[in-house]
């Protein structure tokens, strides 16, 4: 094998490692790849990126350069194709006391902002893939909420919507759209359904509308 490493330290910082591409004026920077051994007969060699242990581990940080003038690059984890692909995990590790947060941003714009979505796999012949919002549950406590909730306008503006919809079908049945609270040993949950008060105008109303028939 191939071992690449700095020296340790007991009392000083240790030494750092750097994998660096050359450099271009007029052309493409160079690459830097991280390629596993290739099997015939098994599997293949894994990429493994582990930080280092201590008082509290190192970060780890992926992160594409800042460009004033253009557009930045993207950031992109990807599985490779096959007879069934494989999954991306990401997952915040265990605590004994509190556990990690995980947060997914779109950044930040003096115009419009970046979007964020998440899409199941879609099915040339079987069903699409699911997607499903969770929260955490408690052996002991009560368990964790799903929130749902639009940005302010701090402005003249209005505040974004929600909209809860079930796609539309050509031939067959459109998907239907369920609102239920839990079964409950004692008193089960309520379901609110709420307008919002206005101190300048008319408040909003709640409308229900049966669709048509041909």
């Amino acid at each position: 094998g191939l071992f690449l490493g700095v020296g340790s330290s007991n009392s000083e910082r240790a030494g750092n490692l750097v994998l660096r591409s050359g450099s271009s004026d007029d052309a493409y920077g160079g690459g830097v790849n991280l390629l596993a051994g290739t099997s015939k007969s098994y599997t293949g060699g894994s990429v493994k990126l582990l930080t280092g242990n201590g008082h509290a581990s190192g970060s780890l940080t992926l992160i594409t350069a800042s460009n004033q003038n253009s557009a930045s690059a993207g950031v992109s984890v990807v599985t490779g194709s096959g007879k069934t692909s494989g999954n991306i995990l990401l997952s915040v590790g265990e605590a004994s006391s509190q556990g990690g947060n995980f947060l997914v941003f779109s950044g930040k714009t003096t115009s419009r902002s970046g979007s964020v979505s998440i899409s199941a796999g879609s099915s040339h012949l079987l069903t699409g893939g699911h997607t499903r919002i969770n929260s955490g549950q408690s052996s002991s406590s009560t368990s964790g909420s799903v929130l749902i909730s639009t940005g302010r306008a701090m402005s003249t503006g209005s505040s974004g919507a929600i909209k809860l919809s079930s796609g539309i079908s050509k031939e067959g049945n459109s998907g239907s759209i369920n609102v239920r609270s839990g079964d409950s040993v004692k008193e089960s949950g309520a379901i609110k359904i709420e307008v919002g008060s206005s101190t300048a105008s008319q408040s909003g109303s709640i409308i229900f509308n049966v669709g048509g028939s041909a």
